[in-house]
């Protein structure tokens, strides 16, 4: 008992240092104008919230039935009751989880005996990782759940032998990270794979690894699926539409690594930095096939079947017209872990090098963080600030409920404000209906108090009124304010936009 009160104890506070150099390296960013979350963090902040208010654990993120979000919504819930709803709740809420990821991977370099230099290397180089560096703080419904998912797997895989009890473990860590993101699940089968075959595990354990997954997803899926489905998942497979739009989605390869990019659009990258993107994916793609020629046949396996759970996820990419570089995170989550795999299992005079080198380099690249963008809607002014702004302005005109020309805006106001003043924009389903429920009944009984709030030149047909256009305030450079509105615009702009 004593022993295992103690390593728990060091495991936390490997945890704690983690998050506390996670935070640190992000600094640039969190200290810009651009620190702010997105519409989808938001609504992981409202998930939290209902949890904190005792109306259930939700499982699935709200509005769809995929996208594992539970651990996401405890971590965030946790930061609420220490912070506030802010954005603090979910970075910290977000990179708690990274943390305890990158801790496993931690364990796993000091139980395979790798070097101190390389170990500290490697961990500063994920802390650091471009494809992470953003979303390694970011719950928006399973994303980074699934990369904490893999790093325990990547430990349980490289140190622990196949016995009942990891057999089981992995099982239950294994469906948790494909039910929170598929595309960064599908790099981890190599891993899965392979530890199989070296521990020869047999039919019947392989039998109950399958069935403990297959049955807690069923559980899931019974116990936590959404009623109302906002957002079902979009792709064709198989048609000839895939190679337009693979060379759709190949025009994000560098903002998916680099995470300059904001839902659809991409965020102007620094030349040089984009230089040292690509040359550091040179380095470590060149490492891995410097690897794969000299390392056992063991391990070329592994390699060979990363390559085609790498192909497998270009092939579902493709099947996606939409065009989003967060396609790519599993891609590359999958390149580094492969990257780890080469270090622990090369010559360290081949690899400390390597390994040093690619660190300095994300290292130099955190300079260009600050220039990260969670919104469209770019000024040079603290986006936290405005949205605050904006806040006490509708606060002081004793608006009850807001109506938001924006679709994602709605869902950051109801994160920080809806439990007092809620918002919804022009919509008959929303991905939780709550809000636009209060916000509608307030309209029926108290068109006075409501009001029209959006970003500044954004009003989504709205302006086509005279009346609207008279009444626009603009409010702390970014938004704006309309009140004393019509009654019958808004019925006339919901029956528009359906």
């Amino acid at each position: 008992m004593k022993q295992i009160v103690k390593n728990s104890s060091s495991f936390s506070l490997v945890v704690l240092i983690i998050l506390a150099s996670c935070i640190l390296v992000r600094l640039p960013h969190f200290l810009s104008n651009d620190f702010f979350f997105d519409g989808d963090e938001g609504i992981v902040g409202i998930m939290a919230q209902d949890f904190l208010l005792g109306k259930g654990i939700p499982i699935y993120f709200y509005g769809q039935n995929y996208g594992f979000s539970t651990l996401e919504v405890f971590s965030t819930a946790f930061f609420i009751k220490l912070f506030g709803s802010g954005i603090w709740a979910l970075r910290l809420g977000g990179l708690l989880l990274f943390s305890v990821g990158l801790t496993f991977i931690w364990k796993t370099l000091n139980e395979t005996k790798t070097s101190k230099v390389i170990s500290i290397s490697v961990l500063i180089l994920l802390i650091t990782a471009p494809t992470w560096i953003l979303w390694g703080g970011m719950v928006r419904g399973g994303y980074v759940t699934a990369f904490m998912c893999f790093g325990i797997m990547f430990y349980i895989t490289q140190v622990k032998e196949a016995n009942w009890k990891w057999v089981i473990i992995s099982s239950v860590i294994g469906v948790c990270a494909y039910e929170a993101q598929p595309l960064i699940f599908i790099p981890l089968l190599p891993f899965i794979i392979s530890w199989m075959q070296i521990q020869k595990i047999s039919l019947k354990s392989l039998a109950v690894f399958l069935g403990i997954a297959i049955f807690i997803s069923l559980i899931l899926h019974y116990f936590g699926a959404n009623d109302e489905v906002w957002s079902a998942p979009k792709s064709i497979l198989f048609d000839f539409s895939q190679f337009q739009n693979l060379k759709v989605q190949s025009e994000g390869i560098i903002y998916g690594y680099s995470n300059f990019f904001f839902f659809t659009m991409n965020v102007p990258i620094a030349i040089w930095w984009y230089v040292l993107l690509i040359v550091s994916l040179i380095i470590i793609v060149a490492f891995i096939v410097y690897f794969t020629l000299k390392t056992t046949t063991r391990n070329k396996r592994v390699v060979l079947l990363m390559t085609l759970c790498l192909m497998l996820s270009v092939f579902l990419i493709s099947s996606v017209s939409l065009y989003s570089p967060r396609y790519w995170l599993g891609f590359f989550t999958g390149i580094l872990f492969l990257f780890c795999f080469a270090v622990i299992h090369s010559d360290s005079r081949n690899s400390r090098r390597v390994v040093i080198g690619i660190a300095i380099l994300y290292c130099i690249g955190l300079v260009a963080s600050r220039d990260m963008k969670r919104d469209w809607y770019f000024v040079d002014q603290n986006e936290m600030k405005m949205i605050s702004e904006l806040y006490e302005e509708v606060n002081s005109r004793n608006i009850k409920a807001v109506f938001v020309a924006d679709p994602v805006l709605q869902w950051k106001w109801n994160y920080l404000y809806g439990r007092s003043i809620p918002g919804t924009f022009f919509s008959e389903k929303e991905r939780t209906n709550e809000f636009r429920d209060l916000a509608f009944e307030t309209l029926e009984k108290t068109p006075q108090a409501t009001a029209i709030i959006g970003l500044y030149g954004n009003y989504v047909g709205l302006d086509e009124s005279e009346p609207f256009k008279a009444k626009v305030n603009q409010i702390a450079v970014k938004y704006y304010i309309v009140d004393e509105i019509d009654k019958a615009l808004i019925e006339e702009t919901v029956l528009r936009l359906k």
